[in-house]
C-alpha cells in the first residue's frame, strides 16, 4: 500500500516487463493500476524471457530517484522528488527506448507523486506561502495552469478521472486531514469540494462506484464525487499517522482495507458497497485479529464469532462448497468447529469494532 511505496532509482524493470516479446499488457495509470487500485493488469509475463532494457538518469544530489511510474500508451511518467526545497523533476520517457520526451522541473516542499488522467499530469507543489495543484500536459510536459488547493505538502498522488459519457476530468487530492475534488478544464480548474477527516497521510483516495473512499488509522472515509457528502462508515479508536489506500472490486461490489497501525497482526477488511451512504453497506468479514480477541464476520442477518480466526483467512475459506451456514434468526444458533477454529453463529446486530 501506500505506506511501502516504491521510490525507484530505475525504472528499466517496467520497461523491460513492459517491451518484452512474450507480453501482452494494458496500461498501467494509476497507482496499483487503475482507479479502484486492484492492482490487476492482463499482462502475461515470463521471468525468465525478461532482460534489461534501460536505466533513468541517476538522481542529482539532494533529490530522490524516480517514484511510482505509471504508463499510459508508450509513455511512463514518474516524478523525482528534491529534498527541502531543493529541484523536483516530473518526467516523460519513452517505454522502448528509455529517452526522456520531456521534464518539467520546480522547487518544492515535499511535493507530491504525479497522477495522470484525461491528457493532464498532475501533482501537489507547495511552497513557504501556498499549496497548488500543477497541472502539465501530458504530451508536451507545458505548464498549463495551477488551482491554489488547501492540501498541503504532506499531500498524495492525485487521483485524475476523466468521466467516459461527459468527458470532464477531476482530480481527487487528498494530505493527512483534508481531501478536495479538483475540476480540471483545457485553460483553468477550480476546487469543487473540500472535506476533512483523519485519514493518516498514506491513503490515495480509492474510487468505489460514485465515491471517493479513504482509510485512516481507525477512521475509514467515503465522499460523494459530486458533492463531497461524507459519510464516516467506521470510527475505532485510533489517531494519528498512517492509514491505508484502499482496493474495490466493482464485480463483487466489494471494497478492501489492509489496516496494521501500531499493531503486529494486520486486519483485512471487506465492505459491501451500494452507494455513497452504504445503506445497504456492511462489513462483510475481517481477518486477522489477534487470537485473544473475538470478533464478528457478517454473514446476511447472522455473524460468525470466532476466537481464534486464522490470519488473511476470509469465512469462505472455512466452510466446503455449499456449506456455508445458512441465514438464520435468533440469539445463538449454534457452535461448532472448523479446521480446529472455534465458531458461534448468532443472530447479529449492525457491526461494532472488535474490543
Amino acid at each position: 500500500m501506500m505506506s511501502v511505496v516504491v521510490r525507484l532509482q530505475v525504472i528499466a524493470g517496467a520497461a523491460a516487463i513492459l517491451i518484452a516479446q512474450t507480453v501482452v499488457a494494458d496500461d498501467w495509470p494509476y497507482y496499483q493500476h487503475d482507479a479502484q487500485h486492484t492492482g490487476d493488469s492482463n499482462a502475461v509475463v515470463n521471468p525468465q524471457a525478461l532482460a534489461f532494457a534501460w536505466t533513468a538518469p541517476p538522481p542529482p544530489p539532494s533529490t530522490t530517484g524516480y517514484s511510482t511510474p505509471v504508463i499510459v500508451g508508450n509513455t511512463i511518467y514518474a516524478t523525482q522528488e528534491g529534498i527541502n526545497g531543493s529541484q523536483t523533476r516530473v518526467s516523460s520517457f519513452d517505454l522502448s527506448t528509455g529517452a526522456i520526451n520531456w521534464s518539467y522541473t520546480g522547487n518544492f516542499n515535499v511535493p507530491s507523486q504525479a497522477g495522470v488522467g484525461g491528457g493532464f499530469v498532475t501533482f501537489v507543489g507547495s511552497t513557504l506561502s501556498n499549496s497548488l495543484l500543477y497541472v502539465l500536459d501530458a504530451m508536451t510536459g507545458t505548464l498549463r495552469y495551477t488551482v491554489s488547493i488547501p492540501e498541503g505538502p504532506d499531500s498524495l498522488m492525485p487521483t485524475v478521472l476523466q468521466d467516459p459519457i461527459s468527458g470532464n476530468v477531476t482530480a481527487f487530492v487528498a494530505d493527512t486531514g483534508q481531501v478536495s475534488a479538483v475540476s480540471l478544464g483545457p485553460v483553468s480548474g477550480s476546487v469543487l469540494w473540500t472535506q476533512f477527516g483523519e485519514f493518516g497521510g498514506q491513503s490515495i483516495p480509492t474510487v468505489v462506484g460514485s465515491s471517493v473512499v479513504l482509510a485512516g488509522p481507525g477512521h475509514y472515509y467515503a465522499f460523494d464525487q459530486a458533492t463531497g457528502a461524507m459519510n464516516q462508515f467506521w470510527s475505532g479508536g485510533q489517531h494519528g499517522g498512517g492509514g491505508t489506500t484502499v482496493a474495490y472490486d466493482a464485480a463483487r461490489q466489494q471494497f478492501y482495507v489492509l489496516e496494521y497501525y501500531n499493531d503486529p497482526t494486520p486486519q483485512l477488511s471487506a465492505y459491501h458497497y451500494t452507494d455513497n451512504a452504504l445503506q445497504r453497506g456492511f462489513r462483510v468479514w475481517a481477518t486477522g485479529v489477534h487470537a485473544s480477541k473475538a470478533f464478528a464476520i457478517k454473514t446476511g442477518t447472522s455473524c460468525l464469532i470466532t476466537s481464534k480466526l486464522p490470519l488473511r483467512t476470509a469465512p469462505t475459506n472455512f466452510f466446503p462448497s455449499g456449506s456455508f451456514p445458512s441465514r438464520t434468526s435468533g440469539t445463538e444458533l449454534s457452535t461448532f468447529s472448523a479446521r480446529s477454529v472455534s465458531l458461534k453463529l448468532i443472530h447479529c446486530p449492525p457491526m461494532t469494532p472488535p474490543s
